[in-house]
């Protein structure tokens, strides 16, 4: 029978502890956890860089702050189709910063709250440090990793007061179809909160569904939903990224007074970057072109291994199935298949442990030498599944 518990708080980024391990592994290393290969930036970003580096130490004025949020709303309109409200944007400097303030505005000791599985735990433990009562929602594979809503108890169901997806979803590089925003119209109490990570949304390659909101003006309408965007990974911004999160005007004006108390102000340099990449939009059409090139070529090689990959249809992933015993050796599930992968080839992946077994998830942004050595896996590994 489902359950809700208060999760705890992890003891250390699982992410921040994978790449630590990594870095220690040596030379040999065939990170298709992470990937070393980095798109460059938009050219007008490295030029900005060399002459205005200085604005660095500037911070932004209200004026650059209405120019930026200016170029934003025309970017979601130019992507999504959006009609974003005066006021409805606040940039933020990371996406972490910005689920931190979220929460901490819209999330009250004993709320309970939805997140899905697999995704990144970063939601649910800043809810868990928040005194919110998560329940999980597994992503179903069979129906387009849409949420299996039924598996939540249905008490647990009527209480939701904020819900937490993730389309374009990581791992699972799934979109949101009809069948998704129409679940989550009727599987969701009205009153409750809709929170979709759209972190991805300028990275679908195969199909629609970049974004919720886009979807509330027909399906969803009439229910508060806040969105998180980023410029950080498409623009491979790094520290010098800038995250999104829009919404209703009246709920972001209260995000916003309490960000105030979480950073410090943007500066110049950080809202240069930012316009600039609002307004590329040849830089996202050609970065879409190469994610899906590279996800093509890396399942090429996964499938000739004998890896079973998940369709992906956004993002920089690809998601494949645990198997059940790898030449010969049972193995318990994806944290141990991963072990096996990195301790005896050097092999490195994301896991994602589940009841039937879990994922594995392979990064597209692999260097050359890296996809060349794991294509000589082929026949050197064997792979065996339960189904």
């Amino acid at each position: 029978m489902p359950s809700t518990a208060v999760q705890p708080v992890a003891a250390e980024y699982r992410f921040a502890r994978l790449r630590a391990r990594l870095q220690r592994q040596g030379d040999e290393l065939l990170d298709f956890a992470f990937g070393s290969y980095r798109p460059a930036p938009p050219e007008q970003v490295a030029v900005m860089l060399a002459e205005t580096a200085g604005t660095a130490l500037d911070t932004a004025t209200d004026a650059e702050m209405s120019l930026l949020e200016e170029d934003l709303t025309a970017m979601l309109n130019r992507e999504y189709d959006l009609e974003v409200p005066p006021g409805g944007i606040l940039a933020t400097p990371s996406g972490r910063a910005a689920l931190s303030v979220l929460v901490d505005s819209v999330v009250r000791a004993g709320d309970q709250v939805l997140t899905t599985t697999p995704g990144y735990p970063v939601l649910a433990e800043l809810v868990a440090q928040r005194g919110g009562r998560i329940c999980e929602a597994r992503l179903d594979p069979g129906r387009d990793f849409a949420p299996d809503l039924q598996g939540v108890a249905a008490v647990d169901r009527a209480r939701i007061a904020f819900a937490g997806v993730n389309y374009p979803n990581n791992p699972t590089g799934a979109v949101a179809t009809p069948e998704i925003v129409e679940l989550l119209r009727t599987g969701i109490p009205d009153n409750a909160l809709l929170f979709n990570d759209a972190t991805y949304a300028p990275l679908v390659f195969q199909g629609a569904g970049r974004s919720l909101l886009e979807s509330e003006q027909l399906e969803l309408e009439g229910r508060r939903t806040v969105e998180l965007h980023s410029l950080t990974k498409p623009f491979s911004l790094g520290p010098l990224g800038m995250a999104l999160l829009v919404g209703p005007e009246s709920l972001i004006r209260e995000i916003r007074r309490n960000s105030e108390y979480r950073w410090a102000p943007l500066s110049s340099l950080t809202v240069r970057i930012g316009r600039c990449c609002a307004r590329d939009w040849g830089y996202l059409c050609r970065l879409r072109a190469e994610l899906a090139h590279r996800v093509a070529r890396l399942r090429v090689v996964l499938e000739g291994i004998g890896f079973r990959p998940f369709p992906t249809r956004a993002g920089m992933h690809v998601l494949c199935d645990t198997p059940s015993a790898l030449n010969g050796a049972w193995l318990g599930g994806a944290h141990e298949a991963g072990e096996v992968l990195l301790d005896e080839w050097n092999l490195a992946t994301v896991t994602w442990e589940e009841t039937d077994a879990g994922y594995l998830r392979f990064s597209a942004l692999y260097s050359d030498r890296d996809l060349e050595a794991l294509e000589d896996l082929r026949g050197r590994l064997s792979l065996e599944y339960a189904s």
